[in-house]
């Protein structure tokens, strides 16, 4: 009794069956691409809001060290609070709100403001350039407590 050997046709050769593996590998294609994309995004999420906390709190000491060597420094100094604005706006944010308040009892008029306490304050509203969470803002905010010197 004779046995006959039949040949199987190698992959890509006429006559051949293609695995059925072209529609699996798009599809994990896509998926990784978007994962990497998400990836990316959320990387430069955060290098935004880094950037932007980065850039209030240098405003804010800016403006802290003006309020230090100011002479006649009341709270809510516009200048202080115009340095902490321009250097924010340079930046390309916007102060939500910012303040310059005495900590304690506020100096009397004509009294020496050396040594008295102070608190420079900035926030801003943060917005995702994806807005998650039905597009809320996200608020970071910087403070400053020095002495009057």
């Amino acid at each position: 009794m004779r046995y006959k050997i039949s040949r199987i046709p190698a992959a890509g050769r006429p006559g051949s069956r293609k695995p059925r593996q072209s529609g699996v590998a798009m599809i994990e294609a896509t998926a990784v691409v978007f994962m990497m994309l998400l990836l990316l995004l959320g990387i430069m999420e955060v290098g935004r809001v880094t950037m932007t906390y980065n850039l209030l709190t240098r405003a804010v000491r800016d403006a802290a060290r003006i309020a230090a060597l100011k002479p006649d420094l009341v709270p809510g100094d516009s200048q202080v609070l115009d340095r902490i604005n321009s250097l924010v706006k340079d930046g390309g944010a916007t102060v939500s709100d910012s303040s310059v308040n005495f900590i304690g009892a506020p100096p009397q008029p004509n009294d020496p403001l050396r040594g008295e306490m102070f608190r420079v304050s900035a926030r801003v509203d943060f917005l995702p350039a994806v807005p998650m969470e039905f597009g809320k803002s996200i608020p970071l905010q910087a403070q400053v407590i020095a002495r009057h010197e």
